[in-house]
This record gives C-alpha cells, sequence and structure tokens, in this order.
C-alpha cells in the first residue's frame, strides 16, 4: 500500500510539474495577488502537514 502511494504521488508531482513548465513559457504570465499567493501557500502547507499526520498514524 505504501509504495502504491509513493508512486502515485511521484506521477502526480511529475504531472504537476509539466503543467508548471507549460506554464512558464508563456509570454504573459498570470497575476497573482499578495493575498491570493499566502493563501495559496497556507492551502498547501495545511495539506502537507495533515498528510504527514495521516502518513505516521
Amino acid at each position: 500500500m505504501k509504495f502504491t502511494l509513493t508512486v502515485v504521488v511521484m506521477i502526480g508531482g511529475i504531472l504537476f510539474g509539466i503543467v508548471l513548465a507549460d506554464d512558464a513559457a508563456v509570454a504573459q504570465p498570470v497575476q497573482v495577488g499578495t493575498f491570493s499567493s499566502a493563501l495559496i501557500t497556507f492551502i498547501l502547507f495545511e495539506k502537507a502537514y495533515y498528510c504527514e499526520i495521516m502518513n505516521s498514524a
């Protein structure tokens, strides 16, 4: 089970990286405000923290 989860997360990370790299090639990047940036960062951090808690249990 743990190996399967690792593979799924790895594939997701690769696909997410491809999407980000593709967006970086765009001439007009999306403008994100400071509040939106802080909110996105907070959500991603909390999600990672929750995953660590679930993984240790």
